[in-house]
């Protein structure tokens, strides 16, 4: 119970720094006149090479002690290799989508950890076509609660977006001469787009969260370092090879291969040596709230791995969601920091509406959360690694809990007992709980 309150705490903490981080640390890459020195995609693959060093040493430890023998075998199998990659795969498809939405001059802060809460309705559906789980309809009018706190926070942003499309037809009559009028027409427009590119961005997140729980629930003493090591080792290779959205017109920042090329050595020199940088006011707190964005979506990722061992992926989605709580309040009560990153300042108006649409979104992921049917738990101290499902009931029957080591040799010796039989069926079943989280989650 110990530890499964330090990882709650831990991650609660990671997951509040990682939502006011991020935009921070992109609004830093601005020069004298306000114009980015670098692009999200300068950031994002700067941050998943970073997110990979941390995990090295832990992993190499328990390499040394020989306590990832059999990690290493799963991850040598067509099935573990691809679901690792799949993991590594989907976090770097949430953090191009998140990044780059991240800037508060696209998606107002307040606004993103609300949006986030779209995982849900993204897990419900998942767990529904993967996994075959079903859900009563209470727990689906709890997710349609959310989805109308959503929509509720929306209507600020869309009521400027609905406004400012008649300025768009004045300047489509004739008015060309008001680049003023202009300007105004298409930042709340790009806004609302920019909304949907996060709300999107958490498919992929609740697609890794349900192959994380699926991976725990089959092997329970799974290694977390050894799992946000290969996940982590991925995740830049998938960025890699997504170089070119950032020269897509309307998505990246670069607009061609030049600009990239330039936006990569602006980013490294605001980092690394500020002095010599557009602005080294706003770049020497750069290296900072980097280290502070880093250092929290590490705590949230690595302790929200415990917290889904232990318990399970709803538990961790709760935490999300305190953070989330904890975020929108900050921008709220720091209008200066709101400005200092580029975002515009909130209204009595816009604190009202978002303050009513935490009430059916929280309401709604509470009693989500308190409709989960409970998942079936080994009461053993150290449950195998092997896969229940792949022993059948009557070998399982015939072994004597031990060691961790013993349990896979007698686990290993009653698999291969039943090798060659015919009749080898018999699956035992895995409850998995849909699984409710953000991250990233980041990633």
């Amino acid at each position: 119970m110990q530890a499964l309150f330090l990882s709650a705490f831990a991650t609660t903490i990671g997951w509040i720094g990682q939502n006011i981080g991020l935009p921070l640390f992109l609004a830093t890459f601005e020069d004298m006149e306000g114009k980015l020195v670098t692009g999200p995609y300068f950031v994002l693959a700067f941050c998943a090479i970073a997110f990979v060093l941390p995990y090295v040493p832990l992993a190499a430890v328990q390499a040394w002690r020989g306590e990832l023998k059999h990690e290493w075998v799963y991850a040598c199998t067509c099935r573990g290799g691809a679901r690792l990659f799949f993991m590594g795969a989907c976090n770097g498809m949430t953090g191009l989508l998140l990044v780059y939405s991240a800037s508060t001059t696209r998606v107002p802060g307040a606004l993103q950890p609300i949006l986030r809460q779209s995982t849900l309705l993204f897990t419900v559906i998942g767990s529904r076509i993967a996994l075959g789980k079903r859900y009563s309809w209470r727990q689906l009018g709890a997710v349609g609660l959310v989805l109308l706190g959503i929509g509720i926070s929306l209507v600020p942003t869309m009521e400027q977006a609905s406004a400012h499309a008649n300025n768009a037809t004045l300047y489509a009559n004739g008015w060309q001469h008001h680049s003023l009028l202009l300007e105004q027409t298409v930042a709340p427009v790009a806004q609302a787009l920019w909304s949907c590119a996060l709300v999107l961005g958490c498919a992929p997140i609740a697609a890794m969260n349900l192959m994380q729980e699926s991976l725990f629930d089959e092997f329970p003493s799974f290694s977390v370092p050894f799992l946000q090591l290969i996940t982590s080792l991925w995740q830049p290779v998938v960025i890699g090879l997504c170089w070119w959205t950032d020269i897509l017109p309307g998505f990246g920042t670069s607009g061609s291969i030049r600009a990239f090329g330039e936006n990569i050595i602006g980013g490294s020199t605001c980092i690394f040596t500020p002095a010599a940088s557009a602005n080294p006011d706003r770049c020497r707190l750069c290296a900072p709230l980097c280290a502070l964005y880093l250092a929290s979506y590490l705590l949230s990722y690595f302790f929200g791995s415990h917290v889904t061992r232990l318990a399970s992926a709803n538990l961790q989605s709760l935490l999300v969601t305190t953070a989330s709580a904890c975020t929108i309040f900050f921008w709220f009560g720091f209008p200066s920091i709101t400005r200092w990153s580029g975002g515009r300042l909130y209204s009595t108006e816009d604190v009202l509406i978002t303050s009513a649409a935490l009430v059916p979104l929280f309401g709604g992921i509470l009693a989500f959360r308190l409709l989960e049917a409970p998942t079936a738990t080994t009461t053993q101290e150290e449950p195998n690694l092997l896969p229940v499902s792949a022993v059948r009931p009557s070998a399982i029957n015939t072994v004597t809990w031990g060691t961790r080591d013993t349990q896979r040799e007698q686990l290993n010796s009653a698999l291969l007992a039943d090798c060659g039989q015919a009749g080898s069926s018999g699956r035992a079943n895995v409850s998995s709980a849909g699984a409710v989280g953000n991250g990233a989650g980041s990633r």
